[in-house]
């Protein structure tokens, strides 16, 4: 993993397995900016399929908006990124299928149970299979709770069935730090 650019937060990395060079995340003098405030400066970042990737600064700086982007929910004001060998501009509706995204808002139905949450994103997605359900929600160490309210969960446990709506997609990032969405 490299970033390069005029950005102030800090980046703490895992190397990625051995093997060959797949399609990761590639941003290449990445602009953002609101009027005449300027929140992405020139960013260049390459993140290998594997790399675990932790964007760390005080507010402000644009980790938030870097990580929009590439989500294909903002538009850059220049430069090119490309997200698992798509543009996220031109190609923006494959990235977002390759893409998992869980921000501080979980958008879950409290009133709703845990797999009831999980079988209604599940359908919104495509994804009928009740094995398949089963199985994320094993993934994400809630499958004990299938029948739970999720109103009732802790952050951390409503965090990770937010976690399981992203499936095994190319790329899933959250916005929150690792410690919010621990086993404990």
């Amino acid at each position: 993993m490299s970033i390069r650019g005029s950005q102030t937060a800090g980046v703490a990395e895992q190397p990625a397995p051995a093997g060959g060079p797949q399609s990761g995340i590639e941003a290449v003098g990445l602009r953002k900016s609101f009027g005449p405030l300027s929140v992405l400066r020139g960013v260049d970042l390459e993140v290998l399929p594997g790399e675990r990737v932790l964007l760390v600064g005080p507010n402000g700086v644009g980790k938030t908006t870097l990580i929009k982007i590439l989500a294909t929910l903002l538009r850059p004001t220049a430069g090119h990124t490309r997200v698992a060998g798509f543009d996220s501009v031109l190609e923006a509706d494959m990235v977002r299928r390759c893409v998992g995204l869980v921000s501080h808002q979980t958008f879950l139905y409290g009133e709703l149970t845990v797999g009831e949450n999980l079988a209604f994103y599940a359908r919104m997605y495509g994804v009928e299979d009740g094995d398949r359900c089963r199985e994320l929600l094993s993934l994400v160490g809630l499958s004990g709770r299938a029948d739970k309210q999720t109103r009732t969960l802790s952050r951390g446990m409503q965090q990770r069935l937010a976690l399981a709506f992203t499936g095994r997609r190319s790329c899933s990032w959250t916005s929150r730090t690792p410690a919010s969405t621990s086993r404990a």
